[in-house]
C-alpha cells in the first residue's frame, strides 16, 4: 500500500483522534476532510469565534487554525482556546507565513504550515503531533508519568 493510501494508527484500536479543522475556505476545509477523514474524526469552524465554541464542544486532539479569518482572526482564537485549555495542540496553516507566522507562534501555537501545501506535507505535518499524543497515551496506559507539557514541540 503506497504511503499515500495508508491509514495511520488510531489510540490502540480506541477512537480516532478527533481535529477541528478552522478555516474561511470552505473547499480547503472539504479538501483537508478529504486527505484526512479516514483518520480523524473532524469538526471544523468558518472562524475563530466559531473555533472557540467548537473546542469547547468537542474537545479535538489537534486544531488546525488558520490565521486570515473573519470575525476573529487565528491569533486571537488561538490565544482565548489556550486561556481555556492550556494543553491545546493548535498548528496553524496560512498563505500569510511571513507577515503573520511569528505572531500566531507566539500566541501559543505549536507549529505552521505554509499554504499552499501537499498532501504529504499536511499527513506528515499533522500526524507528527498526532504520534506525539500517542506516545503520551501510552505511556499513560503503562503506569508512568506523561509529560504533558504541550507547548513543547516533540
Amino acid at each position: 500500500m503506497s504511503d499515500s493510501l495508508k491509514k495511520y494508527p488510531d489510540y490502540n484500536g480506541k477512537r480516532k483522534p478527533k481535529l477541528l479543522i478552522v478555516d474561511d475556505e470552505e473547499l480547503l476545509i472539504d479538501s483537508i476532510k478529504m486527505i484526512l477523514g479516514d483518520n480523524f474524526e473532524i469538526v471544523s469552524a468558518s472562524n475563530g469565534l466559531e473555533a472557540i465554541e467548537m473546542y469547547e464542544k468537542h474537545k479535538p486532539d489537534v486544531v488546525l487554525m488558520d490565521i486570515m479569518m473573519p470575525r476573529m482572526n487565528g491569533i486571537e482564537a488561538t490565544k482565548k482556546i489556550l486561556e481555556i485549555d492550556p494543553t491545546a495542540k493548535i498548528l496553524a496553516i496560512s498563505a500569510y507565513t511571513e507577515k503573520k507566522g511569528k505572531e500566531i507562534i507566539e500566541a501559543g501555537a505549536l507549529d505552521i504550515l505554509p499554504k499552499p501545501f501537499k498532501r504529504s506535507e499536511l499527513r506528515k505535518f499533522i500526524m507528527k503531533y498526532v504520534e506525539y499524543d500517542k506516545k503520551d497515551h501510552q505511556k499513560d496506559q503503562d503506569g508512568k508519568k506523561s509529560n504533558n507539557s504541550k507547548r513543547e514541540t516533540p
